[in-house]
């Protein structure tokens, strides 16, 4: 077994081990799991029958504060075809000073020379944070109550590669999730039949187009993505059937030497009958940068956002970027005046290849009398 390490010890020191020919990536998304993938770049024509690689890595958002991550891959041949048709089997876990912790055990394995793969995963998260209730009026006006959120899935998914860059496919999750501690004070500010925990089933549609360069720091491409799903009220405790859909477009562009300009649409919709546990929540490490997550709740968001990224020296570079993001609880009361801003700068380093260390700083629209702000320490690209 042949061991990498990767070991960051602060947000300004970072120090790499033989890092070259892997991208890493380590965040926190919007149900707070880490995520820890590994795509090799195949320079060498016998990989190793197994190989692991271990990561550990300090995060910071607004909603988790300081966090210490750490995730182990190992990649293993099951068909020929090199390391693009390699087997991955990852275990990451996340912990932070106030009291969030997330474990991750996932695995990916290809068949039929490739076409296809199998997709697996169980996640657990519990993560302290903070509510404000349902809609744009809420998050302005109300007082923040604090209670502790958990999630718990398990997941099985299949890939189908049609064509060079575009895969179709199928996904199914079963979720529990619950309000913990404090629970039961952000009861009166739901609505009157919305459930404190629920369990759900979703199934999903996938259909993919990725033609990036590189997946944390790509320089050209395009990535689309649309995933159609349904939670079937008699796989769940949903009193009805709920719709929803995921999509996101991005673009990269070069520009002068060393620029990058890149772009990105993101939405997600959900019906009538969505339980508020799977709601939109604007504000994370990529989208809305700055943002509480979670302050802003609502059914359904549209994001945009364009990032100018600047190379300087020795990969050491900067980024500014702005955009704007809307929640609101359906197109008939869609209004162009609850449109949030989103605009910061960053530091950006890539360490080694395609691994980028990022910092960032963003900033919003005020609400409660005060400036939304906030800065946020991760790896990979923001999108």
């Amino acid at each position: 077994m042949r061991i990498r390490v990767v070991a960051i010890l602060s947000v300004l020191l970072f120090v790499g081990f033989n890092a070259k020919a892997q991208e890493y990536s380590i965040f926190i998304d919007g149900r707070d799991t880490i995520y820890y993938n590994y795509a090799p770049v195949s320079q060498r024509s016998k990989p190793k029958q197994f190989k692991t690689n271990f990561i550990i890595a300090p995060l910071y958002t607004p909603a988790t504060s300081f966090a210490l991550g750490a995730a182990v891959q190992s990649s293993y041949n099951t068909i020929n075809g090199g390391y693009i048709n390699q087997s991955l089997l990852s275990v990451a876990a996340v912990a932070s000073v106030k009291g969030m912790y997330s474990v991750d055990v996932s695995n990916s394995t290809p068949f039929r020379n490739g076409k296809h793969r199998i997709t697996a995963a169980i996640r657990a998260s519990s993560m302290p944070t903070k509510f404000w209730g349902i809609g744009y009026n809420a998050a302005c006006t109300n007082s923040a109550i604090q209670y502790t959120r958990q999630h718990y899935s398990a997941q099985i998914g299949h890939l189908y590669r049609v064509v060079k860059h575009l895969h179709l496919g199928t996904q199914l999750d079963v979720e529990y999730s619950r309000c913990g501690k404090n629970g039961e004070a952000i009861i009166p500010l739901l609505s009157a039949n919305a459930k404190r925990d629920v369990i759900a089933t979703t199934i999903s549609a996938i259909a993919k187009y990725d033609s990036r360069d590189s997946k944390q720091n790509p320089q050209k491409g395009l990535y689309i993505s649309l995933n159609p799903l349904v939670r079937p009220a008699w796989l769940s405790d949903a009193e009805k059937t709920s719709f929803g859909i995921i999509g996101s477009a991005a673009f990269y562009q070069k520009l002068w030497h060393g620029a990058v300009l890149a772009g990105e649409l993101y939405t997600q919709l959900n019906s009538k009958h969505t339980p508020w546990q799977f709601y939109a929540r604007l504000g994370d490490n990529h989208r809305m940068r700055g943002y509480y997550e979670g302050r802003f709740i609502d059914r359904n968001m549209a994001t945009i956002q364009a990032e100018l990224r600047q190379d300087i020296w020795m990969g050491i570079g900067v980024a500014v970027w702005g955009g704007a993001g809307n929640c609101f609880d359906s197109f008939a009361n869609f209004k162009w005046q609850h449109t949030l801003p989103s605009y910061g700068l960053g530091v950006r380093w890539v360490a080694s290849d395609n691994l980028v260390l990022r910092f960032d700083y963003g900033f919003g629209a005020k609400a409660g009398g005060k400036l939304i702000n906030g800065a946020l320490f991760a790896i990979g690209s923001a999108f």
